[in-house]
């Protein structure tokens, strides 16, 4: 639900590799889990050059013991000097914003027990990758389908 908001966005393409191995399930809420997904795929399309069609992939994919969610872009990468402090509230990269989507994110995150990190090169581009535990392929009241 969250990649098809994108849709339409001039410039951009974001892409989702769904997991099909049946329905993952996670015990999270789902506007929470949505909005921090939502903040790495614009976080993603914005560290483009405006000179290229900004691509952001997003997959889910088993690990032992649930659920790994990749959002990658081809964007220029995040500075060595500022990966340390990226999940820091109020530090930005940008221009504009006051600097806490990424440490939003990383609370969400941890708030369902789960965990999230990134891989980065500088002119390549940034994956960031969350990963939750999961609850089987049952239909439980309070889940969330990924």
């Amino acid at each position: 639900n969250t990649v098809t908001l994108y849709n339409d966005v001039p410039g951009s393409d974001v892409k989702f590799t769904p997991y099909t191995q049946g329905t993952p399930i996670v015990r999270a809420d789902y506007n929470q889990l949505m909005r921090a997904i939502q903040n790495l795929i614009k976080n993603g399309l914005q560290a483009h050059d405006d000179d290229r069609e900004a691509v952001v992939e997003v997959s889910v994919k088993p690990v032992p013991k649930g659920y790994l969610i990749t959002v990658s872009d081809r964007g220029n990468g995040i500075p060595e000097e500022m990966r340390s402090r990226i999940f820091q509230p109020n530090f930005t990269t940008k221009s504009t914003g006051m600097g806490l989507g990424l440490a939003m994110v990383k609370n969400i995150v941890q708030n369902i027990n789960g965990n999230i990190w990134f891989e980065t090169e500088t002119g390549i581009g940034t994956s960031f990758f969350i990963e939750l535990p999961g609850e089987g392929h049952s239909e439980d009241a309070g889940n969330t389908h990924l």
